[in-house]
């Protein structure tokens, strides 16, 4: 289930790539408040014509190593929502704290 802040992300993701949403998805929206945000689209597209500032191997690498220091100064993987937004969306989205 979707809480706090993944909530707030799936919704500026819908409203962001509503284009690529099914006909009936763009239908369900409305009926809950949400709308297509057309800025957010155009600043989406723009993004993925620009190349990745970072590959996703080097990005992996900065998250494990991240997560590597975390654990020995914490002596666990579970970090917490509130810790440093970046390293944490890389835990959250990688499932690592889960395996660990």
């Amino acid at each position: 289930m979707f809480e706090g802040e993944q909530l707030r992300q799936w919704v500026r993701a819908q409203r962001a790539g509503w284009a690529e949403l099914h006909r009936e998805q763009q239908d369900l929206l409305p009926a809950v408040g949400l709308e297509e945000d057309q800025e957010l689209a155009a600043a989406r597209a723009a993004a993925a014509k620009e190349p990745p500032k970072i590959s996703r191997a080097d990005r992996f690498g900065q998250g494990l190593a991240a997560l590597t220091a975390f654990v020995e100064r914490e002596g666990h993987a579970k970090v917490p929502r509130t810790h440093g937004r970046q390293r944490c969306g890389w835990v959250a989205a990688s499932g690592v704290a889960a395996v660990m």
